[in-house]
Parts: structure tokens; C-alpha cells; sequence
């Protein structure tokens, strides 16, 4: 049992890490849209209104499938 908890983190550890910042890069973005969409001046546009939702809509796909 010591055997294989020394082996995932001398050689796993990093990639889990590497994982988790991806994720959290992603979401970190996701926030930056939901936050654009909410408070973003100009008036609320309906292509604003679009692509702000097609962005949402391809980081979730991508946390989907990083997932």
C-alpha cells in the first residue's frame, strides 16, 4: 500500500495538478463571460446577446470534454 501511495505522488501528482489548472482555467474564463454578460456596457444587443452565449456554450463543451 505505501508502495503505490509513493508511486502517485512521485509520478502522478504533477499531472494531477496539471489537470486541476487546466479546469480551473477554464471555469476562470467561463466566470470572465458570465461577469461580461452581466455587466458589459453598450446596450444590450441581440449579437452582444449572442455570441456572449455561443463563448459560454463552447467553454462548457470544453470543460466537458476535458472532464
Amino acid at each position: 500500500m505505501f508502495t503505490g501511495l509513493w508511486l502517485v505522488i512521485r509520478y502522478h501528482l504533477g499531472t494531477i495538478a496539471f489537470g486541476s489548472c487546466i479546469i480551473a482555467i477554464v471555469r476562470m474564463i467561463e466566470a470572465y463571460i458570465t461577469y461580461l454578460e452581466k455587466y458589459a456596457g453598450g446596450g444590450d444587443t441581440k449579437l452582444k446577446k449572442l455570441v456572449l452565449r455561443c463563448l459560454k456554450c463552447f467553454m462548457k463543451c470544453i470543460e466537458r470534454c476535458i472532464k
